[in-house]
């Protein structure tokens, strides 16, 4: 089993880019569906209706908690690229000396 990371420079920033607008376009695409939803039943009344209300909430909040934990993936994912590389240029600039 080999220990080793190898990070594709070539292809993964691009790729973690698209990740990102994907997922911050899915979460518009989420908020305004949830918000049409709740637009539609925002006049009616009742017991069952506050109930849909809060779950509806609650799964938007649920949708938006995903959205966030990607986000800070990705920022973390970007870091680990971003330190990976520069030991990659310090490491092959200790090899030429």
């Amino acid at each position: 089993m080999s220990k080793d990371i190898a990070i594709d420079k070539a292809s993964a920033p691009g790729r973690m880019a698209q990740i990102q607008s994907e997922t911050e376009g899915f979460l518009s695409e989420m908020e305004g569906g949830y918000g049409e939803l709740l637009g539609s039943i925002s006049r009616s009344k009742g017991d069952f209706i506050d109930a849909l209300k809060v779950q509806i909430n609650s799964e938007l909040e649920m949708v938006r908690g995903t959205c966030d934990f990607f986000l800070t993936l990705l920022q973390m994912m970007q870091a680990a690229d971003t330190d990976f590389g520069t030991l990659d240029d310090a490491y092959s600039k200790e090899k030429i000396k």
